[in-house]
């Protein structure tokens, strides 16, 4: 029993201990740990639908069973009836954790529990059976009918129901069983509140109750990953076993091989005079088999900034055992096709701590990265977090915040340091990976939040590069300090060095690095790349009828024109403009699989320097192209979002209207919208020499309402209409008036006409066909037709 006053012990349960303790798997790791402490190698749990026959009424519940085989001592026996108030020895240098301690985040799930072991040699006081309720006093509970009893014949009923599973070898010797059932409604107090306390239950959400589901985090996929994470950073731990109802199969198991290495003890960590590396696989075994691989290096450092600090005389007695152990751990496993693959990365004091940061790994990669980086970190009292940990930072502060002591200080001060030499052995650890597999986890880690504030410790004494070269490109450890100049490039496809003549001349010239491996590197080991050395790849000779038929060609030429500055030099501009208008000669318009990348080749130019022009026909705008323009022509589709309405200058329109013009006979209608797109964009100042080019040229779509036929009408032919009266804007209602004016008429023909294309260059707006109109032409006395060809006019006039 719990020898606190009960509702003292509810209060911090429900206000403090569970709040650092997340619901799911941190509880299963937390009853890991114990096991681990205890020297068990074997850790089964499962999921029971109950006792029915049992006396105590909890026993008749849903339950969660916990066995292991490690050894139970007297000491832990009585740690677990002080577990709300402390625990066994912190200073036990082969123990993870506290014993007690984790016991406390079972309450996510219980209202109180019970634990059995063997009978304990030469206790003073040996009990191998209790239960654990905090609810009660030393006089028992007064909160709950029936719960003080724990029997001996309970007892055996839980030993009888787990028999299949004591029976076996592994547990011949030592075995524990923690048995708790899972909290139901019917499991409240009697009464609802004392002395202002709620009673109840300690927790009491919807979610808190669990009936007779079993809780999913139980058997959940994240669940075994978790397992199969944490056996490699444990030293003694082998297999884990999980149950539902039935106990003559489990349900999956994951086990370490038996001969692979992991951490060292603690208690023999006085010989690791030289890093200690181990590697070996996890079997996930279920409905099919997934291996966990790991390899991993640990040390402990020797140097006299841990010295200094222990020796200082207000550093906490209790830790002065401690050592500056390190440890790097990658694990990978394959993911299946539809998922995601990820790299995860978390903090570990022997056991992960804090929350992990999970990033998407790109590329082709079908692995899945878990890096853990372990120190003998000094935590909190729920050990639930580095002191002085960062976790938007990835870093630990060991500067002074509101709170902080001298101890305080001196714990953050050490783990800072530690953790600093621990981020500069991540890099060797990558090494010994397949060139694909580093490629993909060097992307998601540069992409990490650990990498970006903390690069100039990972890169303190190596950096990680991809070395490029058309013979031979490899992923290359080079001292940090190296002075070779270094300039970085994207991935080179294979073309590019054939379509590009001069850039393999470049490359032995410089040092490149691949760009989109991507490097671990500092940023000042990096040199920038020159706007002369770019323009000298796109100088001739070059291929340009290549560049649009392989993407990756195009948006390594993307990238490369990035990497002096985002945003593109006037002269770069111009190298880029007239290096597309060449492709685009050479090629027509792109196939659509090109439309991305043509797309992101045109938004590095200013919009000053394209124009999309809505044609789909591939010899009508390669023809366009040719002409000598100032700006880019780009078809229909292949524009970037545009800020602001396009424009052409009005020498480019004249290059482009005769083309257009002759286009008729192949596609009028897209001919004609072509036109008035070309005419519409050109800037009002420049329409009066643009007029002045093209006034002969018929670009202007009419009706004439004589013939009743479309006719297309130069800029002198408007002109001259509009000074007559005789020019009117196209509209179906126009059409209407027009068509009673023009019967009316005996010599005079109206004209009808596109209204964008005409007011664009008239620069006024063209009139419509209305009474004003008619009368504005009658009043100029033109020859009228029989007296019975004016009837409708008349009458439209007076209606």
């Amino acid at each position: 029993m719990a020898e606190h006053h009960p509702l003292g012990d509810i209060e911090y349960l429900r206000e403090n201990l569970l709040k650092s303790y997340k619901l799911g798997f941190p509880i299963l790791k937390e009853l890991i740990q114990n096991a681990e402490d205890a020297g068990s190698t074997y850790f089964d749990y499962g999921w029971i639908d109950g006792i029915p026959e049992a006396n105590h009424p909890l026993l008749k519940s849903p339950a969660l069973f916990v066995l292991d085989n490690g050894k139970f001592t007297e000491e832990n026996a009585r740690s677990i009836r002080f577990i709300l108030g402390g625990s066994s020895k912190p200073n036990q240098e082969n123990t993870i954790g506290k014993f007690g301690l984790g016991l406390k985040s079972v309450f996510h799930l219980c209202e109180a529990f019970f634990y059995i072991s063997p009978e304990i040699e030469n206790a003073k006081k040996p009990r191998r059976f209790d239960i654990f309720n905090p609810w009660a006093e030393q006089d028992g509970d007064h909160y709950h009918e029936g719960w003080d009893n724990f029997s001996q014949d309970d007892c055996k009923k839980i030993q009888a129901l787990l028999k299949p599973l004591l029976n076996r070898e592994e547990y011949s010797s030592e075995w524990f069983i923690l048995w708790i059932p899972l909290r139901q409604r019917t499991h409240s107090t009697q009464k609802s509140e004392e002395d202002g306390i709620p009673l109840g239950h300690i927790k009491y959400s919807d979610d808190d109750f669990f009936g007779n589901i079993s809780p999913s985090f139980l058997d959940e996929e994240t669940t075994k990953q978790e397992f199969a994470l944490l056996l490699p950073l444990l030293h003694s731990l082998q297999t884990v076993r999980y149950w539902s109802r039935s106990l003559e199969q489990e349900k999956f198991s994951i086990s370490i091989g038996a001969s692979d290495r992991r951490y060292s003890s603690l208690s023999q960590q006085n010989q690791l005079l030289e890093p200690h590396s181990f590697k070996g696989n996890i079997t996930i075994s279920s409905e099919s088999k997934i291996e966990f691989n790991f390899s991993a290096k640990e040390l402990i450092l020797d140097t006299p900034t841990f010295n200094d600090i222990l020796s200082r005389p207000n550093f906490p007695s209790k830790f002065k055992h401690i050592k500056p152990h390190i440890a790097v751990v990658l694990s990978h496993w394959r993911t299946s096709p539809e998922k995601q693959s990820t790299l995860t990365i978390r903090n570990a004091v022997f056991l992960p701590i804090g929350s992990p940061s999970d990033l998407d790994i790109s590329g082709k990669s079908s692995r899945s990265y878990c890096l853990t980086l372990h120190g003998y970190f000094l935590v909190d009292f729920a050990r639930t977090g580095i002191l002085g940990w960062n976790a938007e930072d990835y870093r630990i502060n060991s500067q002074k915040v509101e709170g902080d002591d001298g101890d305080s200080l001196l714990k953050k001060e050490w783990n800072s340091a530690l953790y600093e030499k621990l981020l500069a052995e991540v890099i060797p650890e990558l090494k010994n990976l397949p060139e694909s597999d580093i490629t993909s986890v060097c992307q998601a880690l540069k992409n990490s939040n650990l990498f970006k504030n903390n690069k100039e410790s990972i890169c303190s004494k190596w950096q990680f590069v991809y070395q490029v070269d058309r013979k031979s490109s490899q992923w290359t450890i080079s001292p940090s300090q190296e002075e070779k100049r270094i300039l970085k490039i994207p991935k080179i496809p294979e073309p590019v060095w054939e379509i590009a003549s001069n850039f393999e001349d470049i490359a032995r010239e410089v040092y490149l690095i691949q760009d989109n491996s991507p490097n671990l590197i500092l940023s000042k080991r990096l040199n920038s790349w020159q706007d002369n050395d770019i323009i000298r790849i796109f100088a001739p000779p070059f291929d340009y009828g290549k560049v649009f038929t392989d993407s990756n060609v195009i948006n390594f030429f993307i990238e490369l024109l990035k990497s002096p500055s985002k945003e593109l030099s006037y002269q770069l501009q111009k190298t880029w403009r007239q290096f597309l208008q060449k492709v685009f000669q050479e090629t027509g318009i792109p196939t659509e699989a090109m439309g991305d990348s043509v797309r992101k080749a045109i938004a590095l130019l200013d919009e000053c320097n394209w124009f999309e022009l809505k044609c789909c026909d591939s010899q009508l705008f390669q023809d366009l192209s040719r002409e000598h323009l100032d700006i880019l022509l780009i078809p229909q589709k292949f524009a970037p979002p545009s800020k602001s309405s396009p424009k052409i200058s009005g020498n480019d329109a004249e290059l482009l209207i005769p083309h257009l013009i002759n286009y008729r006979e192949r596609n009028l209608q897209q001919s004609k919208q072509l036109i008035q797109q070309v005419v519409e964009a050109i800037p009002s100042v420049e329409i009066p020499k643009f007029r002045q080019a093209v006034n002969n040229l018929k670009l202007v779509p009419g009706f004439n309402c004589r013939s009743n036929c479309k006719v297309f009408y130069s800029y002198i032919k408007i002109v001259g209409l509009q000074k007559q009266g005789l020019l009117f804007k196209d509209s179906s209602k126009n059409r209407e008036f027009s068509t009673d004016i023009q019967i009316a008429l005996r010599e005079q023909t109206l004209v009808l006409v596109d209204e964008v294309i005409a007011n664009k260059l008239l620069q006024e707006e063209v009139k419509n066909c209305d009474r004003s109109a008619c009368l504005s032409v009658l009043q100029q006395k033109p020859e009228l037709s029989e007296v019975e060809n004016r009837t409708n006019l008349l009458e439209r006039l007076l209606s």
